[in-house]
């Protein structure tokens, strides 16, 4: 059984500056993205070895992923 523990949104790589999200988790929520910019999300797992990342956009519509 796969648990999640922590999420924390880097923004700045060279800095470390992160933001914890405390608040549900398993649902990240990015007001917005930067022309050209990105954002960096950090999960810590516990349990099982595969993992989807599925990211909602208006613009940019949906797209998944699985490792």
């Amino acid at each position: 059984m796969k648990k999640l523990y922590l999420i924390n949104l880097l923004f700045n790589r060279d800095l470390g500056i992160t933001i914890e999200q405390k608040l549900d988790p398993s649902n990240i929520i990015v007001n917005n993205i930067p022309g050209n910019g990105f954002v960096t999300v950090r999960w810590l797992i516990k349990g099982g070895n595969k993992v989807t990342v599925t990211v909602s956009s208006k613009k940019g519509g949906i797209a998944s992923k699985t490792n």
